[in-house]
């Protein structure tokens, strides 16, 4: 694995179910925010997240696009849920 790619939070799966896992080979706290495809904040959480990672779960949400910010590593994923 390259070295700028230890520093990335990776999310996996996705598309998803409702539940996703989120890594950062560095370690540390992520602010986290999940939005709707219309902007709305859905979930919001400060977690510690590690190389073992985090598990987010929101299968109560409805089906379709989501936006999980970081603010800690200023990086947006966009997860379809199925």
């Amino acid at each position: 694995m390259e070295e700028k790619e230890k520093e990335e939070l990776i999310l996996y799966p996705n598309p998803t179910d409702g539940e996703i896992t989120l890594v950062n080979y560095q370690g540390g706290v992520e602010t986290l925010k999940l939005v709707d495809a219309l902007g709305k904040l859905v979930f919001f959480q400060v977690v510690n997240v590690s190389s073992a990672g985090v598990i987010i779960n929101f299968e109560h949400l409805p089906k379709g696009m989501y936006y999980l910010k970081s603010t800690t590593e200023g990086m947006t994923f966009e997860i379809n849920k199925k």
